[in-house]
């Protein structure tokens, strides 16, 4: 008894830890498996992730215009189809499970975004 008791003070809670998503970036033809982000993060963060992969590789991001807005996909959804959907139509507002992300500067805590959520 007095074992769970001290997990319980000393665990964070789930919405405090990170968030393991998949990052598909069209305009590379890239798919990031694994990336964390925090809770509180924003899409400002995200984009510096992306950034720093590409930097790693000698390959920078000149511009994010190809990437100048997000789509998130649940993480029952199958990110493959919908990434081919994306590469034909460009577009995935049609899709319910998919949400555009309008407002960037909301914590992913906020948009509800769980672990296994892809960014498109």
């Amino acid at each position: 008894d007095s074992y769970n008791r001290y997990m319980k003070e000393v665990i964070p809670e789930p919405k405090l830890l990170p968030i393991r998503v998949k990052l598909r970036i069209p305009a590379k033809n890239v798919v990031l498996e694994n990336v964390y982000v925090k809770p509180f993060d924003t899409c400002k963060e995200l984009r510096e992730k992306i950034k720093e992969y590409f930097a790693k590789g000698n390959n920078p991001v000149k511009s994010f215009e190809e990437l100048s807005r997000f789509d998130l996909a649940g993480p029952l959804h199958n990110s493959n189809e919908i990434f081919e959907e994306y590469k034909g139509e460009g577009s995935l507002a049609h899709l319910d499970s998919v949400q555009t992300i309008k407002d960037e500067s909301l914590p992913f805590v906020q948009m509800k975004v769980v672990a296994g959520s892809t960014f498109i």
